[in-house]
């Protein structure tokens, strides 16, 4: 029992480490790129929040999920010595 609980306590260290500093870097780079860049560029490269922007973007998620999307990202979510099967065994 005993065991289990420490097994358990593990984990949740682990995992709230991994988040923690993930989220840790993503608000540095973030924040470095707000710092350095001029809102007119970002605006120019990520386009407007209007409608028509945010409804062509839903549509290019749409499209990366139905032409193998999640494939992908299950290949991707695992650890770097993980093993992962492969979803398409074509050559």
């Amino acid at each position: 029992m005993t065991h289990a609980i420490l097994h358990a306590l593990s984990i949740t260290g682990s995992m709230t480490w991994e988040i923690t500093w993930a989220l840790i870097l993503g608000f540095v780079l973030s924040a470095g790129v707000q710092a350095v860049a001029r809102r007119s560029t970002i605006v120019s490269v990520l386009g407007d929040d209007h409608p028509r922007t945010l409804a062509l973007a839903a549509a290019l998620v749409i499209r990366f999920l139905r032409t193998g999307g999640r494939a992908m990202l299950r290949m991707m979510g695992g650890s770097p010595g993980s093993q992962h099967e492969d979803p398409d065994p074509r050559p």
